[in-house]
This record gives C-alpha cells, sequence and structure tokens, in this order.
C-alpha cells in the first residue's frame, strides 16, 4: 500500500532502532495489517449504506459479513475498495434474500458433499489456481438432494477453497464434466433454481474464475457448444476451453498426476475421507 515503507522508516526513527532491517520488516507488516483493517471497517460501512439504499421498504437490516471474508475480497481484487464494495454487497444481499448463512458449515450440506456432483481437488493447474470439478452426470442421481441444497454445496467448497493463499491470488478453475448427459437435463432445472445459480456467482463471490474446461460431451451438446461459444466476447471465449477425448487441452494446464481417472488422470480422490475431515472441522471452530 502507498506509503508503508515509508511509514516503517518514520517509526523506526522514532524509536531509535533504524538499523535493523528485520524491524522494518516487521513494522511495514504492522502497518499493512493496521491500514487493512482500517479498509475492512471502510467497506463494511459502505456495505451497510448501499444496502439501505437498496431496501424501499425502510427496513434497516444489520450487515453482519465476517471481516475474514470481507479481507480476503479485498486480497483478491488487490485491494480496490470499490470493486471490493460491489461484490460484498451483492453477496450480502444474495445471502441474505435466500436465507442463506453467511458462513456456511459442512454440517450443513454433509448430503450435497456426499453426492460427487462437485469435488475441490487439493493440487493447483500449472499457474497455481485451485481446481474445482463439477460432475454434472450425479446431479439427479443416486440422492435426494435439492439442486439449492447441490448450489449451496458448491458455494461451500468454494468458501474452503478460498482459504487457500493461493487461490486468493490466482483464482480458480472449473472443470465441467459432462459425461453421460444431454440436453433434456435442463428441463430438470426450475426457473428460480437457474436464476440463485446465476445469481450467486455472477460478481457476487470473493474469488476470481480463471478458466471453465468442459469435458466429455457428445457430438450434440460439443456442437451445440462450440457455435455458441463462436459468438461471445473474446475475452470469455479465452477462458471456455472445449476439452476432446484425449484430455489434451486439459492436461496441458493441469497435469494428469493431480486429475482422477475420470479426467484421464490417475490421482484417486479419497472424498469420503475430505468430508470427514471438513466435518472435524467443523466441531473444532464451534469448540
Amino acid at each position: 500500500m502507498a506509503g508503508v515503507e515509508e511509514q516503517a522508516r518514520r517509526m523506526m526513527e522514532a524509536i531509535g532502532s533504524f538499523d535493523d532491517l528485520k524491524e522494518i520488516e516487521r513494522c511495514k507488516s504492522l502497518i499493512d495489517s493496521e491500514e487493512e483493517e482500517e479498509l475492512v471497517d471502510a467497506v463494511l460501512l459502505e456495505i451497510e449504506e448501499r444496502v439501505r439504499e437498496r431496501r424501499k421498504d425502510g427496513a434497516d437490516d444489520k450487515v453482519e459479513l465476517p471481516r475474514w471474508l470481507v479481507r480476503t475480497a479485498l486480497r483478491v481484487w488487490n485491494y480496490s475498495k470499490q470493486d471490493t464494495i460491489r461484490v460484498m454487497t451483492n453477496f450480502w444481499s444474495f445471502r441474505h434474500s435466500n436465507a442463506w448463512p453467511m458462513v456456511l458449515k459442512a454440517s450443513e450440506v454433509e448430503e450435497e458433499l456426499r453426492s460427487g456432483v462437485h469435488w475441490l481437488l487439493p493440487g493447483t493447474d500449472a499457474s497455481g489456481r485451485g481446481i474445482l470439478v463439477y460432475n454434472a452426470r450425479f446431479l439427479f442421481r443416486g440422492h435426494a438432494c435439492s439442486v439449492e441444497g447441490l448450489q449451496k454445496m458448491g458455494s461451500f467448497l468454494m468458501q474452503k477453497a478460498i482459504e487457500k493463499e493461493n487461490i486468493v491470488k490466482n483464482g480458480i478453475v472449473c472443470v465441467l464434466d459432462l459425461q453421460g448427459v444431454d440436453l433434456s437435463i435442463t428441463t430438470k432445472f426450475g426457473i428460480a433454481d437457474v436464476k440463485r445459480g446465476i445469481l450467486m456467482w455472477k460478481d457476487a463471490f470473493p474469488c476470481k474464475l480463471k478458466k471453465i474446461y468442459l469435458v466429455n460431451m457428445g457430438i450434440i451438446l460439443s456442437t451445440i457448444v462450440a457455435m455458441a461459444k463462436s459468438i461471445l466476447s473474446s475475452k470469455i471465449r479465452e477462458r471456455v476451453v472445449l476439452v476432446d477425448k484425449t484430455f489434451q487441452q486439459l492436461h496441458a494446464d493441469i497435469d494428469s498426476s493431480r486429475l482422477p481417472p475420470s479426467l484421464g488422470g490417475n490421482f484417486e480422490l479419497d472424498w469420503e475421507s475430505y468430508i470427514q475431515f471438513l466435518l472435524k472441522d467443523d466441531q473444532f471452530n464451534d469448540s
């Protein structure tokens, strides 16, 4: 942040220990932390103001956002105050209107985690980005979870993702596995599900989605997606990667040792063990 190094120098001069470079760095870190907390306060105040402006019924809802989440958002957007305010206002508004907690727990989405619809892989791509897998074939198979419940579970995994510094810094990629899926799947989503699915991610979560890989598509779906991709803006088009049967396009960015067999890799994912870890983490945080 601007002026941090100069402030550190002045602080050290004032206490007469300017020769110790380690102390200078320590003071810089302290000032960074203090400035960051001041930014968090300013962001929270502005969000409250924006929420009041949006409310037409005069209600004065208390905006309660975890400070760590606002702090993370600031880091994601390189301390851009306006970007953070915009995204976190949308985040609060979505969670509030859908009666979702601001921070989700594994115990609240335990059944959905076991559905296999989403995996958060432990490795990264070549650019240090996190990897979220969306297994569309499990959406309506082998469980009684609602679409909303599955969406909440996906949001929970993203919440866990941004606890990792590399994902805050580099963002995340999504691998959409369309194995065994055809166009009939679209008829199983209600209008509310579609709307919720858009609003929960559209400029409303503190993480940058860098790429989407479309994998294991059938011929008809591949043709339709290729046509749709051709009319997208160049920026968005670059972020959508169509992966053929060799998985070449996917493996160019993510080593096969970090991907499960369904994605052409050899990584043995023990998802049940990870779920147990998440549930124990819940208990630890509640104690």
